[in-house]
């Protein structure tokens, strides 16, 4: 474990891999942490390497996290309105860690966490307190950006920029406006490609 700052400067880069288990709820996130900067990428929807059946290794992820489209209350905090209830889900699986042989991050930091937490607690054991934190997703991961990026700012750690890419739709009108405001000055991005279907997931009704 790290046990002071001369440690951190040792190596310039580290990086923890996190990966969400729940059957179809599979979220999976890198974090990369600098002298200055956190970075955090998130993937968009892959296959299920742990299903039993062909059906489940390509559709799971698509069935249990994408197309649960129904609005639920996120129940954290401060924050309000409906969120996607299959991508917010997902993003209480619980996490599993890998760490790469020259990283190292503080003790207390144990496998079976929900994702979210798992998360937070590398990002805030990276220094992302006093550091930078950026944040990019793409597809899945655009939606999981978003959302992990509220709830990173519901326990007093602020994301510098926010960046989801081919960007399906997260919470209906009231939680946008939250989320926006916890990002203004375009410090929240969402990249949509016009001919893109995953842009419009769900329609904008009932999640705008």
């Amino acid at each position: 474990t790290l046990s002071s700052s001369s440690a951190a400067s040792d190596v310039y880069k580290r990086q923890v891999w996190i990966w969400g288990n729940r059957g179809g709820q599979d979220p999976e996130a890198m974090v990369i942490s600098t002298p200055k900067t956190v970075f955090v990428v998130f993937r968009g929807t892959d296959r299920v390497a742990q299903a039993k059946k062909k059906v489940g290794y390509d559709w799971a992820e698509w069935i249990q996290t994408d197309f649960v489209a129904l609005g639920i209350p996120p129940q954290v905090g401060p924050l309000r309105g409906l969120v996607h209830a299959g991508f917010w889900g997902s993003l209480t699986a619980p996490a599993s860690l890998f760490v790469p042989a020259n990283t190292q991050v503080p003790g207390g930091i144990s496998n079976g966490l929900p994702f979210r937490d798992a998360l937070l607690a590398v990002i805030k054991a990276f220094g992302g307190d006093q550091k930078k934190v950026w944040m990019v997703g793409h597809s899945l991961g655009a939606a999981h950006v978003q959302l992990d990026a509220a709830y990173l700012t519901a326990n007093n750690l602020s994301p510098q920029g926010v960046y989801a890419i081919a960007a399906p739709h997260v919470g209906d009108q009231t939680f946008v406006n939250q989320l926006n405001a916890m990002f203004p000055n375009n410090r929240l991005q969402r990249f949509d490609f016009v001919h893109d279907p995953v842009t419009k997931v769900p329609p904008n009704a009932p999640l705008p």
